[in-house]
């Protein structure tokens, strides 16, 4: 099947899902503790976003919503698990763009259709994320890095959380856009690949805000830009990437909840309205306010309208920066 003929697909088959019913067909959910699959390692972006949900809706409906990090190619392990899961909402999907829509153009043995596997519940962040280097990295701009990979292409390395991943596509990004050669690293995660380039075994590297921001602010890494089409409040000195004479590499990722296909409309409507109200909580906001992310929330057709809208962009933009299958 052709990359154009899958997204028309993927994206008919999301926008034509039937609406979600006020039928309930079981008032006792959740009557058992919930499992959230989140599929990569933790301490990255999306797993502190996660927790923090899973712990506000502990709280609000008196079960435990547990969180497991079921982490390996490129989340599609994780992704794929619950794709098979029983769809009673007691096992659901933690996950983000890029890494959904794109997992399954880059891992020949994903084994789930983002759209078709999937019931769309809610969303509960969006970020941009920062360029940054190792302290010991000359560079103190974008135009300095740039400079320092056309001097010895090759030789600039980058860690990210996998191919497709939500920090490899902005590296691919800014890689064509800049015209350089860089050395990609990839890891099992962001929060991995994070560690070595506090650790100064990998120079540089794109991250989001929840990891990425603490860092900045303590100086263990130098920010160069953000891939924002705005400065970022957190770290307000911090240019954008078109700021610093790049423009053309902004990047969103969005975390979502999903359930397998096939999970109760009762399940839907009620997780999403917590969610949403989760969301406007102040000490909520205050968490993402300081590192700079974003708590977005909608209906779930305003859920299902964005996911529409980022499976398009990224394969897209996975077709254009031509990355094969392994």
């Amino acid at each position: 099947m052709g990359l154009h003929m899958w997204i028309r697909r993927t994206l008919a088959a999301l926008l034509l899902l039937p609406s979600v019913s006020t039928s309930f067909a079981d008032d006792t959910y959740p009557a058992k503790p919930v499992h959230i699959i989140f599929p990569s390692t933790p301490g990255g972006s999306g797993d502190t976003r996660t927790r923090l949900v899973a712990e506000k809706l502990s709280a609000r409906l008196g079960q435990r919503f547990v969180v497991e990090n079921k982490a390996g190619a490129g989340t599609t392990i994780g992704t794929k698990a619950v794709a098979a899961a029983k769809p009673d909402g007691y096992v659901l999907l933690a996950t983000y763009t890029p890494a959904l829509p794109v997992g399954p153009l880059v891992y020949r043995e994903a084994g789930y259709d983002p759209v078709t596997s999937f019931t769309p519940i809610a969303m509960f962040a969006a970020g941009s994320p920062f360029l940054v280097v190792h302290p010991s990295v000359p560079a103190k701009t974008v135009k300095e890095l740039v400079a320092l990979a056309k001097a010895k292409p090759g030789s600039v390395s980058f860690g990210h959380a996998g191919l497709g991943s939500s920090n490899h596509l902005p590296a691919e990004l800014f890689r064509q856009n800049a015209g350089i050669d860089l050395l990609f690293v990839p890891y099992k995660s962001e929060a991995d690949a994070l560690t070595d380039v506090l650790g100064g075994q990998v120079m540089a590297g794109f991250f989001y805000t929840a990891i990425a921001v603490p860092q900045i602010k303590a100086g263990k890494v130098r920010a160069l830009a953000v891939a924002r089409t705005e400065r970022n409040p957190a770290v307000a000195d911090v240019p954008t990437l078109t700021e610093a004479g790049y423009p053309g590499c902004e990047f969103v990722g969005t975390t979502y909840l999903l359930a397998p296909a096939g999970v109760p409309d009762r399940v839907v409507t009620l997780l999403n309205k917590e969610i949403a109200a989760i969301m406007q909580e102040p000490d909520v906001r205050a968490q993402y306010s300081a590192t700079g992310a974003d708590p977005v929330y909608g209906t779930v057709e305003e859920v299902r309208s964005r996911l529409a809208r980022e499976i398009e962009l990224n394969v897209s933009l996975a077709k254009a920066l031509n990355l094969k299958p392994e």
